[in-house]
This record gives C-alpha cells, structure tokens and sequence, in this order.
C-alpha cells in the first residue's frame, strides 16, 4: 500500500553491473523480497499476515504511474521572473546582495528607503549559491553492521544523529561521526529529539524506541502498524505516523492515537509529519486505491487542504514548514515535484521543478532557503526565486536537515558489496569559495 523510504532500494545506483543486478536477484529469490524488503525497481503495495513481509510490485504497474510525472510539474517562468501555474503566481522575494539577512515589508518586497515596518528577515545562503557537498568520514570503533541512513537530525553546531536500517545509528559530535547500533535490529525510519541524547524513533517494524541515560529501549506505544516518520516540538509534544492512517501523540507519559477522521480515507498511509504547535500539525500520504493527501490537524480534527484523486496523485514523501512563518508549507514528492502553499495550507501550487529525480527529503533554514534531496544524489536549492542544482553526491540521498544556513547534513547509503551489503553516507555542505 506505499512507497516506503526504506523499500525504495536504488536499483541504479546498486547494480552499477549486470553481474551485481543477477547477485540482487539470486538474493532475493525464491519469495522476491530480502530481509522484508522489496528488490530494485520495485515497490510495497501491501504486507503479509505477518505483518512484516511486503508484497512486491513493479512501479509500473502501480495505478496512476508516469515515468515523466515529473516533466508535468516543470512550470514556466513568466516575463516577470516569477513561477506560477495555470495563472497563479508564486510570490517571488528579493534576496539582497551582502547581508545574510534581508528585511521585508509588509508588501512583500525588500525594505525601502521608505522605511516601511518589516515584517520577517529573509535568511541568505552564506555559500551564495557556490557550495560543494564533501563526503565524511564515519567511525566504527564497535565494529557494528551498519547500514543504510534513512533519516537525520542536526541540533547544533556540536551535535546531531541518524538513523538507519538494522539498528544503526550515527552520532556527531562537531568534530566525528561515529557509528553504534539501538540493539534491536529493527529498521529504523526516522528520527527527533530534544538533544542527542534524549532521542525518539520509529520502525519499519511497528516499534517505537527512545533514547535516553539507559541507551535504547522500546517505547510502549501499542501500533501494529509500519511507522514511517516522527517529529516534535518539545519532550512533551511528539507526533509519530505509518501505515493505515495511524497516527500518534506523545504527551511525555503516553502515547496516544488521534481519532480517526472522517474526511480522511483510513485505508491512507501517513508518510510525513511536521507540528508547528498543539493546533498546528501537517501530514501528508497516500494509497494507490485513494490518492493523496496533505492534511492539517487544528487541535480538535484532521481535515484535508490538498487532495488528489487516484487517477493522477503524487506520491508525498517529505513535508517541511517554515516554523517562523505557518503560511509557509512546502511538499515534496516522488515524481521530483515540490508544492508550496503561501497560505497557510489554503491553497497549494507546484514549483518550478529542477529535477526529475525522485525526491526523497526536503528540509530548509528559511522559507527562501530550502534544500531537497533526490535518489540520484542530485540536491536542490530554493533561494526565494528559483529552484537550482546546489550539488549531486553520485549517491542515493534519504533525508536531509541542518542546524541553520550553515550547517546542512545530508544521509544516505549505497550497496558495496556482498560482504558489506549496505553502508552508510553522510554529506555536509561547505561553501566552495570561503570568504565569499
């Protein structure tokens, strides 16, 4: 019933031979399927009875599957400089040229001499748009059997963790990446935290573990279901959501379920989540049956504010909202499509697309500063007017997220060989010309 992150093995960048693609089939017969997951070029539409196995199927034979979907999401740009669709206009912003941070009035447009009262400070890329993304060492003083990053958190300067398959879990400490393991082998989906070392995750599994001054342990929350994606906004404030329409909420004590909906299709599959406050939470799915959907919870019910029918619907992967500016909302999905609402959610339109990749996490600093990350390694920048190739790291990218302009991380993995099966890749972004 889903695209899931950790089904989407990169059969392009793993059988870079035609012997490596015969050794993933000879590992994934007779079933199809490998350690409950599904082989290059395919997808999971469902789950075996039990519970854990995924049901195979080719992209292209999913409903509602176009391998150029993304050429239709590619949007002219007007006379003025500015993006729309079908009339409609995504506001462009004025970005200034030396300081790091622009004022801006309440029209929308750069500080005048005028002297109008600004009304948000728009933050600048520091690299002004001359970055390379390096490669960096990771340790594993245990000698663990890591594997895949699936998800990242970066909480300042000096700290930040992913996550990944089979337990594997990467801590930095501003200085060194280095690896260890939660224990549990479960194939952990994404991540939030207060700090790093008072740490929340999800599984592909139906578990959610936390991590504090006793190491990992499995937290007593009661899903069946596969979890996909987890996110807060403070220790005594967490959103968990997976398959199924599930979704919870950590209060600090328990882990609660939201009640259902009846404006949402509970046959759904949340695949993102991102709280802004108590009455302020987005998420976004699908299911090929029913379509997708981006959805808003006030506090009191979840209602929909951008639904797609089956016969033509993104498959959502990521969501990321601007926690100083709420009207700011920004989606991306698998056809290398990314829609923004400037509305609060009231209204959605797609941007100017520049890849056609498969876009796997979307994060950003600012609302005119947001990163996206591709299954080709490809990394997108939005600078409040365009978005632009900031980089491609050659290898399959899952998540992305950064402490500021300054510090941005992105992971991922690639298969190495049949010894070292899939290894970890953490990228972080340097501006190419210091001093510029």
């Amino acid at each position: 019933m889903k695209i899931l992150r950790s089904m989407m093995v990169p059969g392009t960048v793993m059988t870079r031979t035609l012997g490596w693609f015969v050794l993933l089939i000879l590992l994934t017969l007779p079933g199809g399927c490998s350690e409950n997951r599904c082989p290059p070029g395919q997808v999971a539409i469902g789950i075996e009875a039990d519970g854990r196995t995924p049901i195979c199927s080719p992209w292209s034979e999913l409903p509602g599957f176009c391998q150029s979907c993304s050429d239709a999401h590619v949007v002219a740009e007007d006379s003025g400089g500015s993006t729309g669709d079908a009339g409609s206009d995504v506001p462009q912003r004025p970005a200034g040229s030396d300081a790091h941070v622009v004022a801006e009035d309440n029209d929308s447009s750069a500080g005048d001499a005028g002297g109008e009262t600004p009304q948000r400070a728009a933050v600048l890329d520091p690299c002004r748009g001359k970055a390379v993304w390096v490669e960096q060492p990771i340790t594993n003083p245990s000698g663990i059997d890591a594997s895949w990053l699936m998800d990242v958190q970066v909480f300042s300067p000096v700290q930040a963790v992913a996550v990944g398959w089979d337990g594997t879990i990467a801590t930095w400490d501003g200085k060194t990446w280095e690896l260890s393991s939660t224990g549990t082998g479960d194939d952990l989906e994404g991540v939030w935290g207060t700090s790093s070392t008072a740490l929340w995750a999800v599984s592909w599994f139906s578990t959610i573990l936390s991590f504090g001054p006793d190491g990992w342990a499995t937290s007593a929350a009661n899903t069946l279901n596969p979890m996909y994606d987890i996110r807060g906004t403070s220790g005594t404030s967490i959103w968990a959501v997976g398959l199924n329409a599930t979704i919870l909420r950590f209060d600090g004590t328990v882990w609660s379920f939201l009640p259902a909906s009846p404006k949402v299709n509970p046959l759904l599959d949340w695949v993102a989540v991102w709280p802004l406050d108590e009455t302020h939470v987005w998420v976004a799915g699908w299911e090929h049956d029913v379509g997708s959907v981006i959805a808003l919870w006030d506090g009191q019910s979840l209602s929909p504010k951008l639904e797609q029918g089956p016969g033509g619907y993104e498959w959502w992967t990521s969501l990321w909202a601007a926690d100083a500016d709420a009207e700011y909302i920004f989606a991306a999905a698998a056809s290398g499509a990314v829609y923004r609402s400037d509305s609060a959610g009231d209204t959605w339109a797609p941007m100017v697309s520049a890849t056609k990749s498969r876009i796997w996490d979307i994060w950003g600093a600012d609302a005119d500063l947001v990163w996206a990350g591709t299954e080709s390694g490809e990394i997108t920048l939005w600078d409040g007017h365009k978005w632009s190739l900031d980089g491609n790291v050659g290898e399959w990218i899952s998540a992305i997220a950064g402490a500021g302009p300054e510090l941005v991380i992105a992971v991922g993995g690639r298969w190495e060989d049949a010894t070292s099966g899939y290894v970890p890749l953490i990228w972080r972004r340097v501006c190419s010309e210091p001093g510029e």
